[in-house]
């Protein structure tokens, strides 16, 4: 079976996305509301609204531009992009979720989602290294840094949410 551009694509960005922006708010919430049955409830919405939103972005996106070439082959593939978009998703922000399930102190279970964000960015670049025939090590560094990055911004939006409601 040959893997698609497409499906490359938007394998790489679900996953990513996934970690990335299931973390971000996951931290951001646990931090602020420091209860663990209100960041699972949370985790579960944002979840699944995010992976739908990001599946029919996918859809659409593909579809508009397989529409610019008449008879364009790429439609075929627009229900399998947005699928992949949306399980990918749906994986990566299950795996940075289930601390929050398994692990009782909201502190404790956000420092092993976050460890367990960046652990999967890692694998997730040395992966696509192997796939598109790159570095696999320097692919895997390179996704660790860029999309790692992006989960802090969930540790200081809601700690200063916290602050801020706690009228600091």
């Amino acid at each position: 079976m040959k893997v698609t551009e497409g499906q490359i694509r938007n394998t790489v960005f679900g996953f990513e996305d996934g970690f990335v922006s299931s973390v971000g708010a996951l931290t951001g919430i646990a931090v602020a509301s420091q209860d663990s049955s209100f960041v699972i409830v949370s985790g579960l919405v944002v979840i699944m609204v995010e992976s739908f939103s990001m599946s029919v972005g996918s859809y659409l996106s593909e579809k508009s531009a397989s529409e610019l070439t008449p008879g364009n082959a790429k439609t075929k593939g627009v229900y399998v992009n947005a699928f992949l978009m949306g399980a990918s998703y749906i994986t990566a922000g299950s795996i940075v979720l289930a601390p929050f399930v398994i692990i009782t102190s909201p502190l404790w279970a956000t420092l092993v989602s976050v460890l367990s964000a960046l652990t999967g960015l890692f694998i997730l670049g040395y992966v696509k290294g192997k796939v598109v025939k790159r570095n696999p090590l320097r692919s895997a560094c390179e996704m660790l840094l860029i999309a790692g990055s992006a989960t802090g911004i969930g540790l200081v939006v809601g700690t200063l949410g916290k602050n801020i409601l706690a009228g600091n």
